[in-house]
C-alpha cells in the first residue's frame, strides 16, 4: 500500500504539479530532495534531516520473505530474528506552515497547511505580499508554492519618490502612477524632484509676491519672501490707520480731540473721520494799548495801537486796581479811574466768587472744600487752601450690590462678593465651528510646543511639531465632532485691542452659551454669553494669551508660560477640563470692518499630564464609552508616550497635543449668570 501511494503521488505531480490528500484536500509539495536528503533545486521542498523518528514494535516475519514494519518513516524493511525492521529516517523541516509526512521509501512530503503559502522556503499567510514586489501575493486559491499576481490596479510603490498612485498591471508589475507635484507654493524656491530623495526646493533670489497687500517691495532671501510692512498713515488725526490682509490699507474713523493745523482755533474735534475746527483762539492780552491778532501758523500776536493814552504797550492811566476802569482824555491829557463791579481776587484761597465794590475787592462766600467723599474731613487754610483729611467709619459707596461699606485709606469700600462685573468685551470675536485632535505631527495638525527640533509622534511628524496624542484622534474625534455640531462645545476667541502689524495684543478664550437658540451657530454670526467661571474677580478673562501677533494675516501666540483650560469631550459626551501647559495658538485670520470674518487652519496646542486620562475616564459613565475602560487604558498606555518636559528637570513628564479648528465671526453680549 505504501508503494502504491508513492506511485500515485508521482503520477499526480507529473500531471498537475500538485495533489490533495484524502483527509483535508491540502496541497502536497513535490519532493525534490536527493537520496542523501539535500535539495536538488533550492525550492521550498528542501528536507531537513532529523534523528528523532519514533521506533515502533517490530512486526513478526519469516526470514527471506518480504515484510513491512508498518512505520512510514522507515525504509528497506528486512526480517531480523523474526521481526520486521526498517532503517528510520525523519521528515521534520522545522517550518510552522507544513505538515511533514514520510512516504515509506526514504522520501518526504510537506503538506502546506490551510491559509498558508510556502514560497522560496518562507512561510506566508494568505494575502501577504512579496516584500520585493508588492504586486505579487500569497493567494492560496491560486497556488501555495508560488507567487500570484495581485489584482490589477492594486496600489503599490515603485520605489520612486517622484511618483504617486502607483498601481499593479496585468503582469504583476508595479507601474508608475502620476508625477509627484513638488510645488510648495513658494515663489522663492525652484521646485523639482530627485528620484533618490524626492522633492527638492532650492532657494532662489529676486522679487516675489507674498499675496498680502499689507506688504511692499518683497524680495526672496533664503527661500523666504521678505516683505516690509506697508505704510498706511494717511496723516489724518481722525482715522485709525491699519492694514488688512484681504483689503490693504484701512482707515477707520475715530472720535475725540484733534488738531486741524490752524493755530487760531481751539477745541478741534473729530467727526466722521474729519477734524472739525473749534472756537477761535482768544488772543486778548487785557490791555487796550495793543491790537490782538492771530496767525494760523504762529498763533496769537499783538501790535501797538495809536491811542494817545498809551505809552507803548502801557496805559498812562492804569492805577493797577482791577476794581477801577481806567481812561484818559481824547488828547491824552488827564486820567479817569471809575469804580467797577467786576470779578476780582482777594488773595484768600478760602473765598469764592470775589467781586469789586467801591474800588475794593470784597470777599465772596467761604469755600466748604467739600470733595463729595464721605471718607475725608474737608477744611480750608488761608495758607494752602482746601485740605482733605482721611477719616474712618461707615459710609456708602453708591454701589447697590455691595454691603458693609466702610472708609479705608480715604476711600469708601464695600464687600463686592455679591456683585458680578461686566467686562468690556471686544467686538472682534470668533466661534469655533470645528474642533478635532490633529491627525499627525505635521503642519496645520499641531504646533512646536517645546520650541525644539524634535517632533512627535516620531513615525509621522515634521518641522518640530509636537502632537503625541495623534494616535488617539480616530478614537476621540467622533465625540468632538458631535459635541461641536450640537452646541455642546462652544469655544469663543476674543481679540482684545487687536493689531495687524506685528504688534502684541491679547486673545482671550471663553466657553459660551447661545443667546438665540434659533441662530445657526455654525453658519451665522450669533450672540453669546460667556461662562462666569472663566472671568476672574477683577473682571478679566482667566484664559488669556498675552503675546499674540498677526503678521501677513497669520496669528500666533502663547508658548512656555501660557496655560489654558479647555472643556473637551475626549471620551463620550462628558465635558472635561483639560489644562494645556505651554499653550499656544496659530491660525489664518481675516478681519474686515471691525469684525472677524474667519479663522482657518487653526491649531491650539500644548501639553498635559498623562495621568489626566485616568481622571477623565473616572468621570465618564461606562455606557458613554465605545469600549471597556480597561481596554481604553491599555490603548492609551500602548500608543501615548510622554514627549514634553514642562518642569525643566530634563524628564519628559507630559503629552503634547494639537487641536485643529476653524472659526467664524461671533458677538459676545455679556456673562451667563
Amino acid at each position: 500500500m505504501r508503494r502504491y501511494f508513492h506511485l500515485l503521488l508521482i503520477v499526480c505531480l507529473t500531471i498537475a504539479a500538485s495533489c490533495s490528500d484524502n483527509a483535508g484536500g491540502t496541497e502536497i509539495l513535490p519532493d525534490t530532495s536527493s537520496p542523501d536528503g539535500s535539495s536538488t533545486d533550492g525550492s521550498d521542498a528542501d528536507i531537513v534531516g532529523q534523528d528523532t523518528a519514533e521506533e515502533d514494535v517490530p512486526t513478526p516475519c519469516i526470514k527471506g520473505i518480504a515484510c513491512t514494519d508498518d512505520n512510514p518513516c522507515t525504509q528497506n524493511d528486512v526480517c531480523v530474528d523474526g521481526s520486521c525492521k526498517g532503517t528510520p529516517y525523519s521528515c521534520h523541516d522545522d517550518r510552522p506552515c507544513t505538515n511533514d509526512e514520510c512516504d515509506g521509501v526514504g522520501g518526504c512530503h510537506f503538506v502546506v497547511t490551510d491559509g498558508h503559502c510556502l514560497i522560496f522556503n518562507q512561510c506566508l499567510v494568505h494575502g501577504d505580499a512579496n516584500p520585493t514586489n508588492t504586486c505579487q501575493v500569497c493567494d492560496i486559491d491560486e497556488s501555495k508554492i508560488a507567487w500570484t499576481k495581485a489584482v490589477e490596479l492594486t496600489a503599490c510603490d515603485d520605489g520612486n519618490p517622484c511618483s504617486f498612485g502607483d498601481y499593479c498591471n496585468k503582469k504583476g508589475q508595479c507601474k508608475k502612477g502620476l508625477k509627484s507635484n513638488c510645488n510648495d507654493d513658494n515663489s522663492c524656491t525652484d521646485d523639482s524632484c530627485d528620484p533618490l530623495s524626492g522633492c527638492v526646493h532650492i532657494p532662489i533670489s529676486g522679487e516675489c509676491d507674498d499675496g498680502n497687500p499689507c506688504t511692499q517691495l518683497s524680495v526672496c532671501s533664503g527661500g523666504i519672501c521678505h516683505s516690509p510692512v506697508a505704510q498706511c498713515n494717511d496723516d489724518n488725526p481722525c482715522t485709525i490707520d491699519t492694514c488688512l490682509p484681504e483689503l490693504g490699507c484701512d482707515h477707520q474713523p475715530k472720535e475725540g480731540a484733534c488738531d486741524d493745523g490752524n493755530a487760531c482755533t481751539d477745541g478741534d474735534t473729530c467727526n466722521n473721520g474729519q477734524c472739525i475746527s473749534g472756537n477761535p483762539t482768544n488772543c486778548d492780552d487785557d490791555t487796550i494799548c495793543t491790537n490782538d491778532k492771530c496767525d494760523p501758523t504762529f498763533g496769537c500776536y499783538q501790535t501797538l495801537t495809536s491811542d494817545p493814552c498809551c505809552a507803548g504797550a502801557v496805559h498812562k492811566c492804569d492805577d493797577g486796581n482791577p476794581c477801577t476802569t481806567d481812561s484818559c482824555g481824547a488828547d491824552g491829557v488827564g486820567c479817569l479811574n471809575e469804580n467797577n463791579t467786576g470779578p476780582c481776587d482777594d488773595d484768600n484761597p478760602c473765598t469764592l466768587n470775589d467781586i469789586c465794590a467801591a474800588s475794593e475787592c470784597d470777599s465772596g462766600p467761604l469755600d466748604t472744600c467739600n470733595d463729595g467723599n464721605p471718607c475725608t474731613d474737608d477744611s480750608c487754610s488761608e495758607a494752602v487752601g482746601c485740605q482733605h483729611f482721611t477719616v474712618a467709619g461707615t459710609c456708602d459707596d453708591g454701589i447697590e450690590c455691595t454691603f458693609n461699606d466702610s472708609c479705608m485709606g480715604g476711600k469708601c469700600i464695600g464687600d463686592a462678593s455679591d456683585c458680578k462685573c461686566v467686562p468690556d468685551f471686544s467686538p472682534i470675536v470668533g466661534k469655533a465651528t470645528s474642533l478635532n485632535i490633529g491627525l499627525n505631527g505635521n503642519p496645520t495638525q499641531g504646533i512646536n510646543v517645546d520650541n525644539k527640533a524634535t517632533c512627535s509622534p516620531p513615525t509621522d511628524c515634521t518641522a518640530g511639531i509636537d502632537n503625541a496624542l495623534a494616535p488617539l484622534s480616530f478614537f476621540a474625534n467622533t465625540n468632538l465632532d458631535v459635541e461641536v455640531n450640537n452646541g455642546g462645545v462652544l469655544l469663543l476667541f476674543e481679540f482684545r485691542n487687536i493689531k495687524t502689524d506685528g504688534t502684541l495684543f491679547q486673545v482671550a478664550l471663553h466657553s459660551g452659551k447661545l443667546v438665540n437658540k434659533s441662530c445657526k451657530f455654525n453658519e451665522d454670526e450669533c450672540e453669546y454669553l460667556v461662562e462666569q467661571e472663566l472671568i476672574d474677580e477683577e473682571c478679566n478673562p482667566k484664559i488669556l494669551i498675552n503675546n499674540a501677533t498677526i503678521v501677513n494675516g497669520k496669528l500666533s501666540g502663547g508658548g512656555p508660560g501660557t496655560n489654558m483650560t479647555l472643556l473637551v469631550p475626549l471620551f463620550g459626551s462628558t465635558l472635561t477640563p483639560v489644562t494645556l501647559f505651554y499653550g499656544g495658538i496659530e491660525a489664518d485670520v481675516i478681519v474686515k470692518n471691525g469684525k472677524l470674518v474667519s479663522m482657518s487652519n487653526g491649531v491650539l496646542g500644548g501639553a498635559f499630564e498623562k495621568s489626566l486620562f485616568s481622571e477623565i475616564l473616572a468621570q465618564v459613565p461606562a455606557g458613554d464609552l465605545p469600549a471597556p475602560k480597561e481596554a481604553i487604558v491599555d490603548l492609551i498606555n500602548l500608543v501615548v508616550v510622554n514627549d514634553i518636559d514642562t518642569t525643566g528637570d530634563g524628564v519628559q513628564n507630559a503629552v503634547s497635543v494639537g487641536f485643529t479648528f476653524d472659526a467664524i465671526g461671533a458677538t459676545i453680549v455679556g456673562i451667563d449668570d
